[in-house]
């Protein structure tokens, strides 16, 4: 019942906005950097270190990707525990926040440097012109 509401018509179990690692090589080079904070107790735990491993080198052709990828398990906590404010002392998830900030923080910054050089660039383009 569920996975009707996500896909109307087709196979369920073969796409991509399901599973993500049915998504084509061609569409994962197109992926930013990714980052993965997972919970040891979450029924996803799985599928998602199979496709940080998948960004990394698709296992079914050899064929490496070297997508940026970065993986923080939490052991104890359960699925969505980032939405579950109170449920946990506060020292069970303030390492997983604090880590959300930090690479949200890095990833926001190397956005903005690779902005700002992009800019540089034109600027000494319009220069030569």
């Amino acid at each position: 019942i569920c996975l009707k509401s996500y896909v109307k018509d087709g196979d369920a179990k073969n796409d991509p906005y399901i599973s993500p690692c049915k998504i084509l090589d061609e569409d994962l080079e197109l992926f930013p950097p990714v980052r993965f904070l997972l919970a040891g107790r979450c029924p996803l735990r799985d599928e998602s270190y199979k496709f940080a491993l998948r960004l990394k080198q698709n296992l079914n052709t050899l064929r490496k990707l070297e997508k940026d990828v970065k993986i923080m398990e939490y052991r104890p906590l359960p699925h969505a525990f980032l939405n579950l404010d109170g449920a946990f002392t506060p020292k069970d998830y303030k390492k997983p926040t604090k880590q959300a900030q930090e690479w949200i923080t890095e990833m926001a910054d190397k956005a903005f440097q690779e902005e700002l050089n992009l800019l540089r660039i034109k600027r000494i383009y319009a220069d030569i012109q």
